[in-house]
């Protein structure tokens, strides 16, 4: 299964909150005037200093964030799993999902970032270090908003977060508003099968989705996130979004044969649809062209 799809389902497993949506996060000086102070998306208070900072990024979606920012002099080490921009691929790299600490340790960081729940497995590794944690959430696209704004505070770029988020949203409701009152093409996100891994509302792919003019199959969150493959037949819906290897999977399926999707060959996948960054604006709009090609001119 592709990283991308296992963070999905990090975060929907462990049902995290959704945070204040349209509240900026708040930062405030430190008695240390070397420092800032900037409150997490968990509100614990957490100490960075306003120079020399030096980041350990949890995951590809966060080391996005600080090249959109102009911050990849700040960025100590990534995950090996980190491919945007390529140049992030020149930096130094560990295993997300190991509790190795070594290759972290070597780099001399001043300040972890991470992703709740996503990195539950090597957070108490991280928290042993005494190292300051920044947690973030990424469950919705609001959470991925609040994200951009809070590593923005943390590397001292408040304002150009605010104008990455503005462009976002502006380019997000632009997409909305050029597919409105259009059909709408059922779409089921899958994540893999057997068990068939999916996701409802509250979920920032259900909210681009929503954005582009398609309509989720799953209108409620099934228990652990999990449908049948005969749910998957009744649904039958009209495009799969999956990676390529779960497609393979779904075309060797039996009884799936007649799913408007496979009969049809109606796949879909963007990495950057899966992955709660600066690039999630630009993916809704590629799906919004792609549920609606005669209107794509019409979609930027």
């Amino acid at each position: 299964m592709k990283y991308a799809s296992l963070l999905i389902l990090c975060i929907l497993l462990t049902g995290c909150s959704s945070s204040h949506l349209n509240n900026q996060p708040s930062q405030s000086s430190s008695a240390d005037s070397s420092t800032i102070t900037v409150t997490d998306a968990l509100g614990r208070k957490v100490d960075v200093p306003r120079k020399g900072v030096k980041i350990v990024s949890c995951d590809p979606s966060i080391t996005e964030i600080l090249y959109a920012l102009g911050a990849q002099d700040s960025l100590a080490i990534g995950t090996t799993m980190d491919d945007q921009p390529s140049a992030a691929k020149l930096k130094p790299h560990f295993n997300a999902m190991s509790a190795d600490m070594e290759p972290i340790l070597a780099q001399n960081p001043n300040l972890i970032i991470c992703i709740k729940d996503e990195n539950g497995g090597l957070l108490p590794a991280l928290l042993k270090t005494g190292i300051p944690v920044l947690e973030l959430k990424a469950k919705n696209l609001n959470d991925v908003y609040q994200s951009i704004q809070l590593i923005g505070q943390a590397v001292g770029e408040t304002q150009k977060a605010n104008t990455i988020v503005a462009g976002m949203r502006q380019q997000i409701t632009d997409v909305s508003n050029a597919v409105k009152g259009l059909p709408e093409p059922s779409i089921l996100p899958l994540y893999g099968i057997n068990p068939c891994y999916t996701s409802g509302p509250g979920v920032f792919i259900n909210d681009i989705i929503d954005a582009s003019g398609g309509k989720n199959v799953v209108t409620s969150n099934p228990a652990g996130n999990v449908i049948s493959n005969e749910q998957v037949v009744t649904l039958n819906p009209s495009i799969i979004i999956c990676d390529k290897y779960t497609q393979s999977q779904i075309e060797k399926e039996a009884g799936w044969s007649q799913i408007s999707s496979v009969k049809n060959h109606r796949y879909y996948y963007d990495a950057a649809l899966l992955r709660p960054g600066p690039r999630l604006a630009q993916a809704c709009a590629r799906l919004a062209a792609y549920l609606h090609p005669h209107h794509a001119a019409h979609i930027k």
